[in-house]
């Protein structure tokens, strides 16, 4: 909510109202632009999940691309694969 009204209203009048400190908005903001693990893994995963859906003309459903990511030594799960 701080991040989205900042253009509207001062930073500092706004944590004061919703009682969060000035240093935990600033952390907050700080981590929100770095990418966890996690989330770069998807990232990389994703290319090789689009690869290998490519290479089945369209027709392979999640569990064939974990199977054959897994073949090819990306351990991934079906779930992982389907989100």
């Amino acid at each position: 909510m701080i991040e989205a009204e900042k253009a509207n209203y001062p930073i500092v009048w706004m944590c004061r109202l919703l009682a969060v400190p000035r240093s935990s908005f600033y952390a907050w903001r700080a981590q929100a632009a770095t990418e966890t693990a996690t989330q770069e893994r998807r990232r990389e995963l994703a290319v090789h999940v689009a690869r290998v859906f490519a290479a089945g003309r369209g027709a392979y459903g999640c569990r064939r691309v974990a199977a054959q990511l897994n073949r090819e030594g990306h351990r991934c799960s079906v779930g992982l694969v389907a989100d």
